[in-house]
């Protein structure tokens, strides 16, 4: 029915000139490219979206297994604690108890005999009244300076001191031993097992 509308009917054909052609031209290629990013961005966009979310939804989980669990997986916040970052060989009959506080206390035959504690710079430098002897150790698997302090109480006549230096921070690892629990010389050889995990 639309054919026998059109017969006989003579429609007026225009004439673009080259500047008209040009403008056409690029209003539609605009709208097509402006319709292709649209069609990429409303197909990607979710997958994105949904591999960041995936991604980030990981990290959080694993470092929350981290705190929960005590495994040090990323090597920092409260996972990095310095009391679970080194090793010490100690005579088979003095064991190690970690203490309220974070400190740990060494005990043979359940006799408090030294520990393992971290102080700063500062506390490294009080009471030199009661300081004997000072030394920079040789032999050790860190800088390891020694002071033997003098204070007779009921467990210990003299504390040797070991402050190792941890790289990068401001505090030291101070192990300590009582005498006559632990002489000089086997208070050095465990020493000389000391190591600072990195």
């Amino acid at each position: 029915m639309s054919n026998q509308l059109l017969k006989g009917k003579k429609f007026p054909r225009f004439e673009l000139s080259g500047e008209q052609r040009n403008k056409i031209y690029q209003q539609l290629n605009s709208y097509s490219y402006t319709r292709k990013h649209r069609f990429y961005r409303q197909r990607f966009m979710p997958v994105i979206s949904g591999f960041a979310l995936l991604i980030i939804f990981s990290v959080i989980s694993a470092y929350s297994y981290s705190l929960i669990s005590g495994e040090n997986l990323f090597r920092f916040g409260a996972g990095n604690d310095p009391y679970n970052n080194f090793t010490i060989d100690l005579p088979s009959n003095v064991t190690m108890e970690k203490q309220n506080d974070g400190t740990i206390w060494f005990f043979r035959d359940g006799k408090y005999v030294g520990g393992l504690k971290v102080v700063t710079d500062q506390e490294v430098n009080m009471n030199t009244v009661s300081v004997f002897e000072t030394e920079e150790m040789d032999g050790m698997h860190h800088p390891t300076l020694r002071k033997l302090n003098h204070v007779k109480t009921e467990i210990a006549v003299q504390i040797n001191h070991f402050y190792v230096t941890m790289d990068g921070k401001d505090e030291k690892y101070d192990v300590y031993f009582h005498w006559p629990a632990f002489d000089l010389k086997d208070a050095i050889e465990i020493m000389r097992t000391f190591k600072i995990h990195e």
